[in-house]
């Protein structure tokens, strides 16, 4: 069985908290899609360490098809781990 998300509700405040802590300390130079790509990488790279690397599996778990991941993947310059299943 494949890993589920939690409701996100359980943790909006501590996203909260890092949503006004990086707003407040923005000096005009990070706009929202600048924010939001920082952390659709931390999404992804979570994913994939839950998955251990499996990026079927780390698509399935954020809804995502197979080659969106990939894509994104090379989008934001992540580095899978040597050790990581390439499936």
């Amino acid at each position: 069985k494949s890993p589920r998300l939690r409701d996100p509700r359980s943790h909006e405040e501590p996203l909260r908290k890092c949503v006004r802590e990086e707003l407040s300390s923005a000096t005009g130079s990070k706009n929202f899609h600048e924010i939001t790509d920082r952390f659709a990488a931390i999404l992804i790279t979570e994913a994939l360490n839950i998955t251990n690397g499996n990026r079927s599996q780390a698509a399935k778990l954020l809804g995502l098809s197979r080659p969106t991941l990939l894509a994104k993947i090379e989008k934001y310059g992540i580095k899978l781990q040597t050790a990581a299943k390439t499936d």
